[in-house]
C-alpha cells in the first residue's frame, strides 16, 4: 500500500509541475532578457499612404504579429492590444493627404520594454508596401 501512496504522489507531483506555466496571450520572450529603455522617437513612424490604409495595414500586422486585440476605433484611428502581458496603443493620424503617423505607445507610459515588440509592426506594415 506505501508503494502505491508514494507512486501517486509522484505522479501527481510531476502533473503539478507540468502545468504550472503561467497563460501568455502573446509568444513568449524569455525573462531573462532586460528590457532597454525604448526612445519615444522610436515609437513613431510616417509612412507615404493615406491614414486609412495605413490604419489597416497596422491592424493587420498587429494580428501578425499575435498580439491580442483589445479595442478598435475605426473613425478615432487606434487600436489597443495587448503583448507580453502589457497593454499598447497605435494611434494613426493624418499628417498630408498622403502623408500618415504611426505612433505605438505602451498604455502604462513606461518605455522599459523590447523594441521588438513595436518593430515587428514597423517592419511588417513595410513589407507589405514594399512592391
Amino acid at each position: 500500500m506505501g508503494r502505491k501512496y508514494l507512486i501517486f504522489i509522484l505522479l501527481l507531483f510531476l502533473g503539478l509541475n507540468v502545468n504550472n506555466q503561467a497563460y501568455s496571450d502573446s509568444p513568449s520572450i524569455s525573462n531573462n532578457t532586460i528590457s532597454a529603455y525604448v526612445n519615444y522617437n522610436n515609437c513613431i513612424k510616417n509612412y507615404k499612404i493615406d491614414e486609412e490604409s495605413l490604419y489597416y495595414l497596422t491592424l493587420s500586422a498587429i494580428s501578425n504579429a499575435k498580439y491580442k486585440i483589445l479595442e478598435i476605433q475605426t473613425r478615432s484611428g487606434y487600436i489597443l492590444f495587448s503583448a507580453y502581458g502589457r497593454e499598447f496603443l497605435a494611434q494613426v493620424v493624418k499628417v498630408t493627404t498622403n502623408l500618415s503617423e504611426l505612433k505605438i505607445t505602451p498604455q502604462n507610459n513606461s518605455y522599459l520594454f523590447d523594441y521588438n515588440l513595436i518593430y515587428r509592426i514597423f517592419n511588417d506594415i513595410n513589407l507589405n508596401l514594399s512592391p
